[in-house]
C-alpha cells in the first residue's frame, strides 16, 4: 500500500460486505496508522473532546467524470448523495459499467491530528472510470471527487475553530491486483478548510481502479466553554494542539 500512514484505507477491511454482491474481505475498518476510528467501538472516540466532527454527521459525496476543459458528469446515478458518518452507502449505479457504487467516510483521532478518510468504490470490481470515456466529443479521463458540496463535514463549531489541512491524499486503489497510486492535494487546499472539496480533479492513472480514497489530516484549536469562575473573566481559553511537523 502507497502512503506510509494508512494501515488501510478500503472501508471493508477486516469484515465481509454482502450487500448484494460478491464479499469484500480485508482485515476492519479502514483505520490509519496511530488512529482510532470513531465509528468503532472496541476504542472509538465520538464524543472525546478531540474529535472536531459532530456525531450523526451526514456528508454528501459523489464521483464524476470531467474533460480537460472541466466539463463533467457524475458517475454515479445518485449525484451527491448524504452519507451518514460511519456508515457504508449506496450512492447509485455506475452510468459507465451499472455496478453499484458505495462511499463511506469517517473521521479518525491521532495524538496531534485528526484524519477523515473518503472511499468510493464498485461492488463488482469495475473500474470506477475506465479510459476512453467521452463528454460531447471530448476525452473525459479526469476522475472528478466531490466531498461535501450540498451537506459539508459538520464540525463542532462551538469548540472547535482554525481548521487546517496538513496533508490531502488522493489514491487509486485495485482490488484486482493494480499498484496503489497516489496524489497530494495538501497546496490546493490550504487555508481555514470548510469541510469541502469540490472542483479538483485528476488523471486517471489507468485501467482497472475500482477504488478512490481521499485522506485529509488536519488539525484545529479547541475552545473549551467556560466554565466555573471563566465567565466573570470575561473570556474563552483557547486550547491549540500540537501541530504535526
Amino acid at each position: 500500500m502507497v502512503g506510509p500512514a494508512l494501515a488501510c484505507m478500503t472501508p471493508w477491511c477486516g469484515a465481509d460486505v454482502m450487500v448484494g454482491g460478491p464479499g469484500l474481505a480485508s482485515g476492519g475498518w479502514g483505520v490509519p496508522a496511530g488512529g482510532n476510528a470513531s465509528a468503532l467501538s472496541d476504542g472509538g472516540q465520538r464524543g472525546d473532546p478531540t474529535s472536531a466532527i459532530r456525531d450523526g454527521s451526514v456528508v454528501s459525496l459523489g464521483l464524476r467524470m470531467a474533460t480537460q476543459g472541466g466539463e463533467a458528469q457524475f458517475i454515479n446515478s445518485g449525484g451527491d448523495v448524504g452519507v451518514p458518518r460511519g456508515e457504508l452507502t449506496s450512492i447509485g449505479a455506475s452510468t459507465i459499467s451499472g455496478s453499484e457504487i458505495f462511499a463511506f467516510w469517517d473521521e479518525f483521532v491521532g495524538e496531534s491530528s485528526n484524519q477523515v478518510v473518503v472511499t468510493w468504490f464498485s461492488l463488482d470490481f469495475s473500474t470506477l472510470l475506465p479510459p476512453g470515456q467521452q463528454i460531447g466529443g471530448d476525452a473525459a479521463d479526469f476522475m472528478d471527487w466531490r466531498v461535501g458540496a450540498l451537506d459539508p463535514i459538520d464540525f463542532r463549531d462551538a469548540v472547535v475553530e482554525n481548521v487546517q489541512i496538513t496533508r490531502a491524499t488522493l489514491f487509486f486503489e485495485s482490488q484486482t491486483g493494480q499498484p496503489t497510486v497516489d496524489f497530494s492535494f495538501t497546496l490546493q487546499l490550504q487555508g481555514p478548510w470548510d469541510g469541502t472539496d469540490v472542483d479538483l480533479r485528476q488523471l486517471i492513472p489507468g485501467d482497472g481502479y475500482d477504488v478512490l480514497t481521499m485522506q485529509y489530516e488536519f488539525t484545529f484549536d479547541v475552545v473549551p466553554a467556560p466554565v466555573g469562575i471563566l465567565p466573570a473573566l470575561g473570556g474563552l481559553i483557547v486550547l491549540r494542539r500540537p501541530r504535526r511537523r
